[in-house]
């Protein structure tokens, strides 16, 4: 997993050394998630807090900031350490292959082979990697190499420490959905999983095994925006009346006149093309990492996020691909089953990402 620290590497290891508790802050197009693991005498965590705000902390003003800090603070009981995850256009994840060689060799290898995809010098970018188990490959090395502009990472530091907290890790979204599912023991059949997080602005598809990341890539024009933009070219109505008619079909909120009534009805169709290009873009990431990595299949799918909330979103998954599908709960493994009521199950797949973040 990779793990930057704008502040200092040395602060960085003494973070990760000690293992100290940290809030987790996933930050998704408007909405921004935080999730709190308290550590028992045993060693284990459990989910301790978690809430989110209709915040868009990236281009948040200082009204919504001091909101933010005011949540983060009472969330945090005392916490002053924080984790958040960086989806920015500089972020590049790839699977490289190399002949054996020392760990800096390695580290070198990774950033020639990342100047043709970069804009700008390589000595501005942040790299690190993870190491891949391929069988077969005993005289080669495979990993997955992370790179990202070290200006984008000093701007989310900063972002943090504007908030009255310290940054100890800017983390690529998909290493903290890694994290959350081996927190959760979900990758402990050595099958090859498929976790699809579906976002407000972006939706990444991602494959893993074991305690590895094999492939990452977003579904193009899959999100919740994009579903917004296709409801107010369909129905032929403004951004506010789309997310409410959204809202009102995710069961946020009920219709209250019979206009209203009839626009859910007509969004029926719109969510129904959606639906269908979504699994369409789903099959061609399978059929993509099926080709890279020479298998002939994906084991299972889970799928967390906002987008799970889409009624009819799983069992439409599951029929259309023909794989086992499954909604992924962060929480499951990490709470007490009194604590688990029906609300925080219908909430607890948003939080994948903000509960990967929080673990030390």
């Amino acid at each position: 997993m990779i793990k930057f620290d704008a502040k200092s590497l040395k602060e960085m290891f003494d973070a990760w050394l000690w293992k100290r508790e940290r809030l987790g802050i996933e930050l998704d197009g408007h909405a921004t998630r935080i999730v709190r693991l308290k550590k028992s005498p045993s060693g284990s965590y459990s989910v301790a807090a978690y809430g989110e705000l209709d915040i868009d902390l990236v281009h948040a003003n200082e009204v919504e900031k001091q909101r933010c800090r005011l949540a983060l603070k009472q969330l945090g009981e005392g916490i002053q350490r924080a984790a958040v995850n960086i989806e920015h256009p500089s972020l590049r994840i790839r699977r490289m292959n190399f002949a054996k060689m020392p760990e800096n060799d390695i580290m070198e290898a990774i950033k020639w082979n990342l100047r043709e995809q970069i804009e700008g010098p390589m000595e501005k970018y942040v790299v690190g990697h993870t190491p891949l188990n391929i069988e077969g490959e005993d005289e080669r090395i495979s990993v997955v190499a992370y790179g990202v502009s070290s200006e984008a990472v000093d701007e989310y530091a900063k972002m943090i420490r504007s908030l009255g907290f310290r940054p100890i890790a800017v983390e690529p979204t998909a290493t903290a959905l890694l994290a959350s599912m081996q927190a959760n023991g979900v990758l402990a059949d050595n099958k090859r999983h498929v976790c699809v997080l579906f976002g407000d602005t972006a939706t990444l598809f991602t494959v893993m095994k074991g305690s590895s990341l094999l492939f990452c890539r977003p579904l193009a024009g899959i999100n919740n925006e994009a579903l917004s933009r296709l409801v107010m070219r369909n129905l032929n109505i403004d951004a506010e009346k789309a997310r409410a008619a959204i809202d009102r079909w995710m069961g946020k909120a009920p219709a209250v006149d019979t206009a209203e009534d009839e626009l859910a009805k007509r969004l029926d169709t719109t969510v129904g093309h959606f639906f269908s290009q979504m699994v369409i873009e789903m099959q061609r990431s399978i059929d993509a990492f099926c080709i890279m990595y020479s298998v002939e299949h994906v084991d299972v799918i889970h799928l967390c996020g906002m987008g799970v909330l889409y009624p009819g979103v799983l069992e439409h998954v599951r029929k259309t691909l023909g794989v086992e599908t499954r909604i992924f709960n962060p929480f499951a493994g990490l709470t007490a089953p009194s604590w688990a009521t029906d609300e925080v199950n219908r909430v607890a797949p948003l939080y994948a990402v903000a509960l990967g973040l929080a673990i030390p």
